[in-house]
């Protein structure tokens, strides 16, 4: 059985009974956004609810943010700031949506981080940048010869757009290019 399997197979928490965890068999398992390599590991909190009937809420790579003459996704900033969507693999620390997307529970990071460290394992970054707390704090206590960087979670920047946007974009700019 390989990681993405056993990911689909696990039941160490409540998560998985969750009604919105059950419309997506691919819950959480990272993803290339490209065709090539694995160099940047990007790791957020969980999958947001967004595959889930009836729920609103969403963040994520393709997730947009709408403002009058502000639509963004990260991939538009990703492409705009001609970053190789080659060199990355999006993951999550906890691969299932929580209830009503409220942040983890220290004990639910820390069954879930079990899958995310057998992730980096498997895909061997050059570096791992932490998108949030959560991701970054989790990482934080594990030895890993891989450099590991913290960015704020898209979220956080969706609600300040105003006022943080352009210092995201040079944030993300000295983290992913070379």
């Amino acid at each position: 059985m390989n990681l993405n399997d056993e990911i689909q197979e696990c039941k160490n928490c409540y998560l998985h009974d969750l009604e919105c965890n059950k419309y997506d068999l691919s819950r959480g398992y990272g993803k290339l956004l490209g065709n090539g390599g694995k160099e940047i590991f990007i790791v957020a909190q969980n999958p947001s609810t967004i595959r889930c009937p009836g729920l609103q809420y969403a963040m994520g790579i393709d997730h947009e943010i709408k403002k009058p003459g502000k639509n963004l996704s990260l991939k538009k900033i990703f492409n705009d700031l001609k970053i190789d969507m080659n060199k990355i693999y999006w993951t999550n620390v906890v691969k299932c949506s929580t209830d009503k997307n409220i942040p983890p529970s220290k004990n639910i990071i820390d069954t879930c981080g079990e899958w995310l460290l057998k992730e980096i394992d498997l895909i061997k970054p050059k570096k791992i940048i932490a998108m949030g707390k959560i991701p970054y704090t989790y990482l934080l206590d594990k030895e890993l010869d891989i450099p590991v960087s913290y960015i704020w979670h898209y979220a956080f920047v969706s609600r300040n757009f105003d006022s943080l946007i352009n210092k995201y974009k040079l944030i993300i700019k000295s983290e992913l290019r070379e």
